[in-house]
C-alpha cells in the first residue's frame, strides 16, 4: 500500500493575499509551502539540509483546497523605501499605494491540504518535514497567518471533504503552479542572502528573487465539466505602466473578435500542433457548408461588467474551446498568443499594420470581471445581443423556441432548463440595446435574423462562458452570471 505524506495548512483568517505570476494564486503553491518549511527549520535553528533536498525532489503533489472567491480589492499606504535616498524624514511624505487583490475563502473549513506519494524507505526524512511543518506560521503574505500539521496516511480519503475541490497535475490544466525542484533550496537561501545585503554603506543593491523552480499545470475535477478557457488582458501597446486598452462596447466585440482570431490562425499555421479537424476549421472556423456546427475556438471579447458604474468597453479576452474539451487547445493558444500583438489590419505585414493592443496572459480569477463570464450560477443573462436565426413573426412564443434551438445547437440540454426571459432591453449596466451595436457583415438584424437580449434560468448551476447564436464564436450572445 502506498504512503502519502498529508501536510495541512489552516489559515486563521477567510482571506488569502498570496499572488502568482498572472494574479492571485490559489490554491497556495507548493513551492510557497516549501518557502514556509525552510523559514520554520531555519527560525528552530535547524538547516534541514538532508529533509529539505529530499522533499524538494518529490513529484508534484495532490491538493485538496476550498473554494474561493475574490474579495473586495483595496489599497493602502505604506512607507516608500526609495524615498530614504530623497531625505523625507516625515512619515506622511513617504508614503506609497500599494494594492490589496485577496481572495476569499468560502466554506466552513479555511484547510488546505497538500498530499505527496512518497516511498516506504523514505518515512525517516519524511517525519523530519513534520517536525518542521508543525513550526509554520504563515504562508502567503506576513499577514496570512496559519495552523500547520503533518503526518504520513495510507490514503487521502479522509482528508476529503464537502466543499473541497481537488486540484492534481495535468498537461491540460490551467492553473499555473511553482513546485520546487532540484536546486531551490540553494536559491533560495541565495535569495535570503542578498536580501539581508542588500545595503552595503550607502550602496543599495536590489534583493534577487526566486529564479530556480517548475512550473506544473493543475486541474480540478471541475474543470473536466466546464468549457476550457485562456484569459488575457488588453494592454495598451508600448506603455511601461501596462495599463489596459479598451474598445468601445458598440464595436469593440467584432473589432477584437477579428484581430484574436487573426493572430491565432497565424500563430497556428506557423506551428505543427494537431488541432481537431485541422487548422482551419478549428482554429479559424472554416466550415464549409456543413450543417451542423463543428468544434472549433469561440473568441469571446469580454464587456466590462459587474458595477453601477460600469462602462461595456471591451479590455478582456477569453479564448474557450467547445464544451467537453480537454483544455489542450486552450494550453497552447495561452502559451503561442502570450505578448502578441493585435493589429488593426489584418491585410497587412505586421511591421506595416498598426498594433492596438497586446494581449497579455493572466489567471482565470484575475479578476471579477473574468469571474462573472466563467463562474457558476443558476442564473445568466446575455450582455452582447443573441442573435437567433430563422422567421418568429416577433412572437414571444416563438422566440422562446428558437432559443431552445440555439442551446441544443451549443450543447446545452433542454432538460436542464427551468425558465427563459426575453427583452430587447440590456440586463447590465453598460450593455447596449441591440440596434446601438455594430455587427459583422453577415450579421445582420432582419425579418430572418432576431437580435434580442434574454435571461436564462438553469434547474441546477452550470459554469461559463456560455454563448448562444449565430454570433456565438465572435462574442455575440455571450452571457455573465447574476
Amino acid at each position: 500500500m502506498r504512503t502519502l505524506l498529508s501536510l495541512s495548512i489552516t489559515f486563521l483568517d477567510d482571506l488569502f493575499h498570496g499572488q502568482g505570476n498572472d494574479g492571485p494564486e490559489w490554491p497556495p503553491s507548493p513551492h510557497r509551502v516549501y518557502q514556509a518549511l525552510l523559514c520554520a527549520a531555519a527560525r528552530n535553528g535547524s538547516d534541514g539540509d538532508d529533509e529539505l533536498r529530499w522533499f524538494e525532489s518529490l513529484d508534484p503533489p495532490n491538493i485538496l483546497a476550498p473554494k474561493t472567491t475574490m474579495a473586495q480589492e483595496r489599497q493602502i499606504f505604506v512607507p516608500n523605501n526609495d524615498a530614504d535616498a530623497n531625505k523625507k524624514l516625515a512619515r506622511q511624505s513617504r508614503l506609497t499605494s500599494k494594492e490589496l487583490r485577496p481572495l476569499r475563502i468560502q466554506g466552513d473549513s479555511t484547510t488546505v491540504r497538500y498530499l505527496w506519494t512518497i516511498p516506504a524507505e523514505s518515512e525517516p526524512m519524511a517525519k523530519k518535514i513534520i517536525h518542521h511543518a508543525r513550526r509554520i506560521t504563515a504562508v502567503g503574505w506576513g499577514i496570512d497567518l496559519v495552523v500547520a500539521d503533518a503526518q504520513l496516511v495510507e490514503t487521502e480519503a479522509p482528508t476529503w471533504g464537502e466543499g473541497m475541490q481537488r486540484w492534481t497535475p495535468s498537461p491540460w490544466g490551467d492553473n499555473l503552479l511553482r513546485c520546487p525542484c532540484s536546486g531551490t533550496l540553494d536559491d533560495l537561501r541565495t535569495v535570503y542572502e542578498s536580501f539581508t545585503n542588500r545595503i552595503q554603506g550607502k550602496l543599495y543593491r536590489l534583493p534577487q528573487r526566486p529564479a530556480v523552480f517548475r512550473e506544473e499545470t493543475y486541474r480540478t475535477l471541475d474543470d473536466l465539466v466546464r468549457r476550457p478557457v485562456a484569459c488575457f488582458r488588453l494592454v495598451r501597446p508600448g506603455d511601461d505602466e501596462n495599463r489596459n486598452a479598451f474598445f468601445p462596447h458598440y464595436c469593440g466585440s467584432k473589432i477584437v473578435a477579428a484581430m484574436s482570431r487573426h493572430a491565432t490562425i497565424e500563430k497556428a499555421r506557423q506551428s505543427d500542433f494537431d488541432f481537431p479537424g485541422g487548422t482551419e476549421l478549428y482554429v479559424a472556423g472554416h466550415v464549409g457548408k456543413r450543417v451542423e456546427s463543428p468544434p472549433r475556438f469561440s473568441y469571446l471579447p469580454l464587456p466590462s461588467i459587474g458595477g453601477p458604474h460600469a462602462d461595456g468597453h471591451i479590455r478582456r479576452l477569453i479564448i474557450a474551446e467547445p464544451r467537453g474539451g480537454d483544455g489542450r487547445c486552450c494550453a497552447w493558444v495561452r502559451d503561442m498568443l502570450q505578448l502578441q500583438p493585435l493589429i488593426e489590419d489584418p491585410q497587412q505585414p505586421a511591421t506595416q499594420g498598426e498594433s492596438r493592443a497586446i494581449l497579455q496572459r493572466v489567471a482565470k480569477r484575475s479578476d471579477l470581471v473574468f469571474e462573472r463570464y466563467i463562474k457558476q450560477s443558476c442564473q445568466f443573462a446575455s450582455v452582447t445581443p443573441v442573435f437567433l436565426s430563422g422567421y418568429n413573426d416577433k412572437k414571444y412564443c416563438k422566440t422562446r423556441m428558437q432559443v431552445h434551438k440555439a442551446l441544443v445547437q451549443a450543447g446545452y440540454s433542454l432538460d436542464d432548463l427551468d425558465d427563459i426571459e426575453l427583452q430587447q432591453a440590456p440586463f447590465f449596466p453598460g450593455a447596449l440595446h441591440p440596434r446601438d451595436y455594430r455587427y459583422p457583415k453577415y450579421l445582420k438584424p432582419s425579418a430572418a435574423m432576431t437580435a434580442i437580449h434574454v435571461r436564462l434560468y438553469w434547474k441546477k448551476p452550470i459554469a461559463g462562458p456560455l454563448a448562444l447564436g449565430a454570433g456565438r464564436h465572435v462574442g455575440l450572445g455571450l452571457f455573465a452570471a447574476e
